[in-house]
């Protein structure tokens, strides 16, 4: 997978992500069939997708794509478990 591609998807799915959390952590109740925990799985594994992200883009702009593609790789792994934690899909 090319870093090209994997920015406009990661982007997207980071964003969704976060959204969620945001969204959720200004909620009085959770909604049914997700526990704290797993809420608070989530919002980490996010916050681990974030900064994956960042040393993404920054080995991206170093020109070493190869760390760029390793972290962007974690980057989607962090963020499909977080989706599936908060009950999201990918698609």
């Amino acid at each position: 997978i090319g870093m090209a591609v994997l920015v406009g998807v990661r982007d997207a799915q980071l964003a969704a992500v976060t959204s969620r959390v945001g969204i959720l952590s200004k909620s009085k109740k959770l909604p049914a069939g997700l526990d704290a925990a797993s809420f608070e799985a989530a919002r980490s594994g996010a916050d681990e997708a974030k900064a994956l992200w960042d040393q993404a883009t920054a080995a991206q702009a170093a020109g070493n794509m190869e760390q760029a593609v390793m972290a962007a790789r974690q980057v989607k792994e962090k963020l499909d478990a977080a989706m599936a934690g908060l009950g999201m899909s990918a698609g």
